[in-house]
């Protein structure tokens, strides 16, 4: 079993195989278990193979099977997966949340599919966090039951012409899962920001942790994101009726984080303008409520805070191989303004389609740094991440 080919390989000569499963495994716990400190061993006792986890920085110690039937049938399932890492398989994997938290089993089925490219992934889920850990490259289909026939149907739920799942069919599914949309806003922070750019990038930085700083704000339970301008919002005017329904949505969390770009003073967002003031009502009112508005200084954009030989890779990946000098990326300057090399029509064209692509490169920024290891964020964006993760997690005033 398992357990015995642990031993087996710890006692080996193999000893550079035996610590690259154990690295891996205790990556693995340390996501399932959210303990930083998890440690793995394996040991005989009794002429029996024993697998121990060292929990809480040394102060329990456990046998890998008390950890729960959840962890431990992911563990099996990376280790068989690992033994056969270059000989494709197709993996069936029925309903993982139903012994993990939710946010576990996203985060395992994105490791597995992210780690081990060439096994085909068959997963069934009666849940949203599946759903909504999917980004890494996949499929959808919804399994359906005749209630007349008894027959059971099988539907992709992908766009032929996006390649993506509709958002139609997204929002079936959910319905179909049983998800009301009172239950979207049930995280303990609602994080305020422009556009889906942003919630990308800010994600990322919140779960990249920092030296000496274990605490790290867990996506869907700690904190979610509200979209409030960008070009959402690009071409609306407000007037008393709207910007009143729009303050008041401050009101469904209990605590609020507004992110937003460092704006030019002299024309701030209308949007940004209404949501400070309210911030400050709440916070005045001293109700229990808590409102925190943050800016993305030192970065002009939010893209600033981007390592800029970082952003110029995924730009060029993008966009094509002579869209960026990352010589010329600075913290003031938007990025997509950045393109020195380029003659004026073509510098408002790049800027066109920087603009139109920005998601793509986000997302390529984050895959990029997810395979390297390395933060993608320049040091300055450390202050931003700090006070983000004080006011998700209510540390105000410490």
């Amino acid at each position: 079993n398992m357990v015995n080919d642990l031993l087996a390989l710890s006692q080996s000569r193999d000893t550079r195989r035996w610590l690259d499963l154990r690295r891996r495994l205790e990556t693995l716990l340390k996501t399932l278990m959210s303990d930083p400190s998890a440690r793995l061993d394996a040991t005989a006792e009794d002429g029996k193979a024993i697998a121990r986890v060292t929990l809480l920085g040394g102060k329990l110690i456990l046998p890998l099977a008390d950890l729960g039937s959840g962890v431990v049938q992911a563990v099996m399932l990376y280790h068989h997966l690992w033994r056969h890492a270059h000989e494709p398989r197709i993996a069936l994997i029925e309903e993982p949340e139903t012994n993990l938290h939710p946010g576990a089993a996203a985060l395992l089925v994105k490791t597995l599919a992210e780690q081990f490219p060439m096994h085909q992934y068959l997963i069934t889920t009666h849940g949203t966090a599946i759903l909504d850990g999917l980004d890494v490259p996949h499929r959808l289909y919804r399994f359906s039951k005749d209630r007349k026939s008894g027959a059971t149907s099988v539907e992709s739920m992908d766009d032929p012409l996006a390649g993506d799942v509709s958002r139609a069919n997204r929002r079936q599914l959910v319905a179909d899962l049983g998800l009301n949309p009172s239950q979207f806003l049930l995280a303990n922070t609602l994080v305020w920001v422009e556009g889906v750019t942003d919630a990308h990038y800010l994600r990322a930085m919140l779960a990249s942790g920092a030296a000496g700083d274990d605490r790290i704000p867990v996506y869907g339970r700690d904190y979610s994101f509200v979209f409030f301008g960008g070009a959402m919002l690009s071409g609306v005017q407000f007037g008393d009726d709207d910007a009143v329904r729009l303050v008041r949505c401050l009101h469904v969390s209990h605590r609020n984080v507004v992110v937003h770009d460092l704006d030019d003073p002299r024309k701030p967002k209308p949007a940004v303008v209404l949501l400070r003031q309210e911030a400050e009502r709440i916070r005045q009112a001293e109700s229990g409520s808590w409102c925190d508005v943050f800016d993305t200084a030192p970065g002009r954009e939010i893209e600033n805070l981007i390592a800029p030989q970082i952003m110029s890779t995924a730009v060029r990946s993008v966009l094509g191989p002579r869209a960026l000098d990352p010589l010329r990326l600075s913290l003031s300057r938007k990025v997509s303004e950045s393109c020195s090399s380029l003659k004026n029509a073509d510098k408002r064209a790049f800027a066109k389609r920087f603009g139109r692509e920005k998601v793509r490169i986000a997302l390529q920024v984050i895959r990029q740094a997810s395979m390297s290891g390395v933060s993608p964020f320049r040091p300055e964006a450390e202050g931003l991440r700090t006070k983000l993760v004080r006011a998700i997690l209510g540390e105000h005033g410490r």
